[in-house]
């Protein structure tokens, strides 16, 4: 296992202005070449000496790198030139900066390099727990428009010995026994675990991989076994009873363990879902469990379970959108989708394909509205449209700004006060609901700090939204007539 933690502040901000003048030095045509389209995914597991640290798995696509000739006529190599940032909570925690050279047999044939990836691991010990943020940039330095990015987040936990706690899950695209030429980056346990970043599956590699630990077993499992499970959650949430295999027993041997195993998922339509895994006793009452979000591309698979079948019917309005259209609908669609929904999205290369996943986004948020996939996007455009006109401002669009998220969500408010600029207040906005997610009386404060009419939301009635109590500190203006909060403004 390879450990790198950067501690000195003077050190990793430089590498990180070094990285960008490196990376953003690029030809203007670079948006229209092909992208590199990196994964990238993060788990935090804990080390024999129960230190916590964080494994950070990435992948390039290999039709993507540019292989040329050797002039000492060896076989053709790439060259790349990759930059990690890692941010804790807004702090920049660590900074990695290293090229790759990679050679290849000169007697591949045409497309061959198509399903491959060029994947990687870096680990980092972890100071505590805390939100880490991660960007990697990947340039490609034999054609220098070649430059992409990718982010991932994941928020670290502490492990308590007096609990039963797991890792997060590692999704991988292939486990099996380690060799001789095994890279000690991919040997755990005596088992060469080669990541999937990108989280995708189906179609033509129909087997999904997974990789957790359990911690502290012995004193806080009674009995000498306990159960271990990883399961197909469906878009409503519901254990697909079709895909993998109920919990199997284990006996406790030792304070901490490794799970592994493969889930056929060849049957799963294309679209998201979550595995779902963890510890229960001996009586299969649940310990510990966790999930995460991958997804699947079958397009060949000619049958569908109902959800399936409901989000096809969304067919005949996506059928019509070209691949333009599409990516200015899923980028509407912002306020349903998670980095990993968009993450995915970016590595989606025809529309056929994007078409499938986003008509899969619109069924499972439908299921909440209590409205059909067809109805729920046609409000939901609508209404995106309209805070488009409502809302806009110098700064983006109307159905970008804070306004504009409410009032696509949730819809026209019951009531809306306009309170102008005064001696004492920015201009501010109060919109009332009767009643929204059977909540009664809901107020969203939304000011305009700047001055160039973007009203940023400040607090929320709201169960879930941002709340500020104390929001009229945040509206206050000085003696002097200028906002005293000016300072804090946040971009």
């Amino acid at each position: 296992m390879r450990f790198a933690v950067n501690k000195n502040g003077n050190l990793v901000w430089r590498l990180a202005l070094f990285a960008c003048s490196l990376f953003f030095a690029v030809p203007a045509r670079s948006q229209t070449v092909p992208r590199l389209k990196p994964g990238l995914d993060a788990a935090q597991f804990q080390d024999k000496a129960q230190r916590a640290y964080l494994e950070i798995y990435y992948a390039v696509p290999e039709a993507a790198i540019k292989y040329l000739p050797a002039d000492n006529g060896k076989d053709p190599a790439c060259r790349l030139l990759l930059s990690l940032q890692i941010y804790r909570d807004r702090t920049l925690w660590a900074s990695k900066v290293w090229k790759i050279e990679k050679s290849r047999p000169d007697t591949l044939p045409p497309g061959a390099l198509a399903p491959q990836q060029l994947v990687d691991v870096v680990s980092y010990l972890l100071d505590g727990p805390g939100r880490y943020r991660m960007t990697l940039h990947v340039k490609d330095l034999q054609q220098t428009d070649r430059l992409d990015s990718a982010s991932a987040e994941i928020t670290v936990r502490e492990f308590r010995p007096e609990e039963v706690e797991i890792s997060d899950v590692e999704l991988a695209s292939s486990i099996k026994p380690s060799s001789a030429g095994t890279a000690a980056v991919f040997n755990k346990h005596q088992q060469e675990i080669i990541p999937n970043p990108a989280a995708l599956f189906g179609e033509p590699a129909s087997q999904l991989y997974y990789y957790f630990e359990a911690y502290h077993l012995i004193k806080n499992i009674a009995g000498e076994n306990y159960k271990t499970f990883a399961r197909v959650q469906n878009a409503d949430g519901e254990i697909d009873a079709s895909v993998g295999k109920g919990m199997r027993p284990k006996k406790k041997i030792f304070d901490a363990s490794v799970e592994m195993g493969g889930i056929d998922i060849g049957a799963l339509p294309s679209g998201k879902y979550r595995l779902f895994y963890g510890l229960a006793d001996s009586a299969a009452t649940v310990l510990a469990s966790r999930s995460k979000e991958f997804y699947v591309y079958n397009p060949a698979l000619t049958t569908a379970p109902p959800q399936a079948v409901a989000a096809a019917n969304l067919a005949g309005p996506l059928q019509g959108l070209n691949e333009k259209a599409l990516d200015d609908e899923f980028a509407q669609m912002f306020f349903l989708t998670s980095n990993d929904d968009r993450k995915f999205y970016k590595n989606l290369s025809t529309a056929h394909a994007k078409r499938e996943f986003i008509a899969s986004l619109w069924q499972n948020a439908s299921s909440e509205a209590a409205l059909t996939s067809l109805a729920f996007r046609q409000q939901y455009l609508t209404r995106a449209a309209e805070a488009g006109t409502r809302y806009k401002s110098p700064l983006r669009p109307g159905w970008k700004t804070d306004r504009g998220r409410v009032f696509i969500l949730y819809g026209p408010a019951n009531q809306i006060e306009r309170f102008p600029s005064g001696t004492t207040t920015l201009p501010y906005e109060t919109w009332t609901y009767d009643n929204l997610k059977g909540q009664g009386g809901v107020s969203f404060i939304f000011a305009d700090r700047t001055g160039f009419n973007n009203y940023e939301q400040i607090h929320a009635t709201l169960h879930g939204e941002l709340q500020e109590p104390d929001w009229q500190r945040l509206i206050a203006r000085g003696s002097s007539g200028e906002d005293i909060n000016a300072n804090n403004v946040q971009p």
